[in-house]
């Protein structure tokens, strides 16, 4: 595929520019049979585009920085906020458990993962109706007015009409997460916990050469490429 292309071309770009001639040899076979693994890996169903897409924000606790003195929470590392798969996403957040130093054992089990995936898919289908309910509403109220959509500032800016929030979501019964829906989340999840370890691994073979950090980043690629092949296996069986 044309993804595959691009990542086997920036791979062996990154190797020549950043790798000596004398210690080349290495890092073109680790980039060679990471080029393989993502190519294999775009071949399977879950990879595939799903509808309900969400911007990925990276949401571990080290991105989340408080200031109890001034009771503030500050978020960071926007830098690597991008539109994503939701299965990348919640993936990611379960790999984020084994540290830097990839400590696999501490990689959340199936009985932490289905309440927070269940409660994931609650807050995300209710707020989705509630957005919808007030949606129709204002729809509603405007037709009903004879009123445009939306009004302009002379800043440019959209203005919110006072009819905007007007939709009551009192009394609506919460959307109902099923079993299977928890369970084909999970699945889900776990899988693309491989495109996660794919990723970073590629990502800490750049870094390994263009960072002037003080960190290891070539023996985090390397623990991420070997917890990824580890896991492999395990995860592709998963089926919902």
């Amino acid at each position: 595929s044309e993804v595959v292309r691009k990542i086997c071309f920036q791979l062996l770009l990154m190797c020549l520019l950043y790798y000596p001639m004398g210690v080349l040899l290495g890092p073109l076979l680790v980039s060679y049979s990471v080029v393989g693994e993502c190519g294999g890996l775009t071949s399977f169903p879950f990879l595939k585009k799903e509808e309900n897409t969400i911007i990925t924000y990276l949401p571990k606790i080290g991105n989340i920085i408080l200031d109890e003195e001034l009771d503030v929470v500050t978020l960071i590392d926007h830098e690597y906020a991008c539109f994503n798969f939701r299965g990348f996403e919640l993936g990611n957040h379960f790999c984020e458990y084994v540290g830097f130093d990839i400590d696999m054992t501490k990689y959340p089990p199936r009985e932490t993962q289905i309440p927070f995936l269940r409660t994931y898919l609650e807050s995300y289908l209710n707020e989705k109706a509630r957005l919808e309910r007030i949606e129709e509403e204002r729809k509603r109220l405007y037709e009903k007015e004879g009123l445009v959509a939306a009004t302009t500032s002379p800043t440019g800016c959209e203005e919110k009409d006072a009819h905007t929030g007007a939709a009551n979501t009192n009394g609506h019964d919460k959307m109902t997460v099923t079993e299977e829906m928890v369970e084909r989340l999970y699945v889900e999840a776990n899988k693309y916990s491989l495109a996660s370890h794919l990723h970073w691994g590629i990502w800490g073979l750049a870094q390994a050469r263009i960072s002037t950090i003080e960190f290891d980043y070539f023996a985090y690629a390397m623990k991420r490429l070997k917890a990824y092949m580890q896991a492999k296996d395990g995860m592709l069986s998963l089926s919902a």
